[in-house]
């Protein structure tokens, strides 16, 4: 078996069940704060300038989705509209690309 007095620090009272009980209470309640502490800040997710950029890039590649859509179905005009769909897949791109390089941050 181990030696009791190893796992004491110096200047201690003898390894009575008492003590044992009093640092094993102590190191539950460090661990507990611990997973408080962590839980807490997991909640949160840090706002990263990828993250922005992404929800920028989406809105504009749906509202050129929206555009060509409208045009298509007012004007009945193809021409543009393919490029605008064109330019709404190159945002989208973007897009992903804000939000992967994100989550790679992160994770």
């Amino acid at each position: 078996m181990s030696d009791p007095h190893l796992n004491r620090p110096e200047g201690d009272a003898p390894d009575t069940p008492e003590a044992r009980l009093d640092r094993c209470e102590e190191l539950l309640r460090d661990i507990r704060d611990r997973i408080a502490r962590a839980a807490r800040e997991s909640q949160y997710e840090e706002l990263s300038l990828g993250r922005v950029a992404g929800g920028l890039a989406q809105l504009v590649a749906a509202g050129l989705l929206a555009m060509a859509v409208a045009e298509w179905a007012l004007v009945g005009a193809t021409g543009t509209m393919y490029t605008r769909l064109a330019f709404a897949g190159v945002v989208q791109l973007v897009a992903l690309t804000g939000f992967a390089a994100a989550r790679g941050r992160n994770h």
